[in-house]
């Protein structure tokens, strides 16, 4: 009984993928935040060098009051100090550390490209190991309360963490209007998270409502993307 609900909601969802009405319906819900709608704070987690909530206010036509970088890669501190002497937004935080389900010191893989960094081993690239720092998002939340507002956003790019980085932010979830999480579909770290697993988790307090982009292997199925999860009102 339960593998057949297992399938019946794979079947689903993979539906929701590859019937490109269901996107066309449901984008112009989430891009209804175009068009001078502020964003009061943009979590930023897994953020390497800073540009996407740069490139979100330009692609978007929005304000953000807000940013807070979360990176525990050192090579991209830099970059991220860059953003902030720029003054883009009006307050611009940089944590240089992990997010999971704990709090402490974790062991994390570096590789030649710090966009491909994980807690998780890599599966096909070589990588170096240190120790970062590690807490748990609510942490965060609850340090920039005064940050946020009624519309905040989430995005999460942690390279097979997600999981473990949505449970860290626990009963906070419902703090943030739209959150933009990378899904993978093939196998590039170790024990990473599942499109399912993620989709079940999100589903408690948000619906899927869209993608930004997908990435296709050269067989032609995709093998990443950014998925956008709207709050349920």
């Amino acid at each position: 009984m339960y593998l057949f609900r297992s399938i019946k909601q794979f079947v689903k969802l993979k539906a929701m993928f590859d019937y490109d009405l269901f996107h066309e319906r449901y984008r112009s819900r989430f891009f209804g935040i175009r068009n001078g709608r502020s964003i009061d704070c943009f979590f930023d987690v897994g953020a390497n060098v800073g540009s996407f909530p740069v490139k979100f206010c330009q692609n978007m036509n929005v304000d953000i009051k807000n940013v807070i970088y979360v990176e525990p890669d050192d090579r991209c501190l830099s970059e991220l100090e860059n953003i902030k002497s720029l003054s883009p937004f009006e307050n611009v935080v940089v944590e240089n550390l992990c997010l999971g389900s704990t709090s402490g010191e974790i062991e994390f893989f570096k590789t030649e490209n710090p966009a491909q960094n994980s807690v998780l081993p890599p599966a096909s690239f070589s990588s170096i190991k240190c120790m970062v720092k590690l807490t748990m998002g609510e942490k965060l939340v609850d340090r920039y309360s005064d940050l946020l507002g009624e519309h905040n956003v989430l995005k999460i790019d942690v390279q097979g963490l997600e999981m473990d980085v949505l449970k860290g932010f626990a009963n906070t979830l419902n703090k943030f209007t739209f959150i933009i999480i990378e899904i993978s579909f093939e196998i590039f770290y170790d024990k990473q998270s599942s499109y399912l697993d993620i989709f079940n988790y999100l589903s408690k307090t948000h619906s899927y409502v869209g993608d930004f982009t997908k990435v296709y292997s050269e067989d032609g199925l995709i093998s990443y993307m950014n998925s956008c999860f709207q709050l349920k009102r």
